[in-house]
């Protein structure tokens, strides 16, 4: 036991000596340094959070959820909007939009309105989620590429 006390005192003092040594060579201070959270999933409006986020210099890309879910597509993205424009310094976001109507004659006009609505109203990319390559196929069986005709145009 008294080794591992004097181990940690040990270690305790190489971590605070390391932090001034870091300090002294202009090191800037965890707070100082933006981080940017490319892949989170905050829908929901926290003040407390975004105290939090200030605090720490944090900003937060929303990825919006995966287009095989359509009945969470336009509450998502409403919310990353909503978000957005609340915190524009904290919160992006990428929109997605839906996989499950791509049989639908019109379905390339229709996801190419919906995201220059979600580009108007602030997403900085699109996610083309996991789905497509290796879930979504065909009628033939086959699976459906990002580069496939159905999406290419997208």
């Amino acid at each position: 036991m008294k080794k591992i006390i004097v181990w940690l005192v040990v270690m305790g003092l190489v971590t605070v000596g390391a932090h001034a040594s870091a300090q002294s060579r202009g090191t800037p201070a965890f707070e100082d340094i933006l981080k940017i959270d490319v892949h989170s999933h905050i829908f929901e409006d926290m003040p407390e959070f975004v105290d939090m986020m200030d605090r720490i210099n944090l900003h937060i890309v929303n990825i919006c959820v995966r287009g095989t879910q359509p009945e969470n597509l336009q509450p998502m993205e409403q919310m990353a909007e909503s978000l957005h424009r609340k915190y524009p310094e904290h919160f992006s976001f990428a929109s997605t939009f839906d996989l499950t109507r791509r049989d639908q004659a019109d379905y390339t006009e229709q996801v190419c309105a919906w995201l220059d609505k979600s580009f108007t109203a602030g997403a900085l990319m699109t996610k083309v989620w996991k789905e497509v390559g290796m879930e979504i196929k065909t009628p033939a069986g086959d699976y459906i590429m990002p580069d496939d005709p159905i999406i290419d145009p997208i």
